[in-house]
């Protein structure tokens, strides 16, 4: 196990979470507070999670879909590119020009 891994299991940080863990939190967070938010309830699993990367014809461009629940929910698209040998912020869509 690498340092930055072990310094994680150390703080009570895990790297993976299987879904059904989240879901099963999920349930027993909302039968003790029912009410319907948006928000996080307190108590709640903290994560992180991505989809597999999407890339285009010519795997130049990539696609990433981003969900976390911190404080807050939130998710996106990350879009990157490949360009000089490094990925990139890239454009706002990954279907090249029209």
């Amino acid at each position: 196990m690498d340092q930055a891994l072990a310094a994680n299991e150390n703080a009570g940080v895990r790297c993976v979470i299987p879904h059904a863990e989240i879901l099963a939190d999920d349930a027993r967070i909302a039968a003790k507070d029912p009410r319907r938010s948006n928000a996080p309830r307190p108590g709640s699993i903290k994560y992180i999670a991505l989809s597999p990367v999407g890339f285009n014809a010519a795997r130049t461009k990539a696609l990433v879909y981003v969900r976390f629940r911190t404080s807050h929910f939130s998710d996106g698209l990350l879009m990157k590119e490949l360009k000089d040998g490094k990925w990139v912020t890239g454009p706002r869509g990954c279907a090249g020009p029209a």
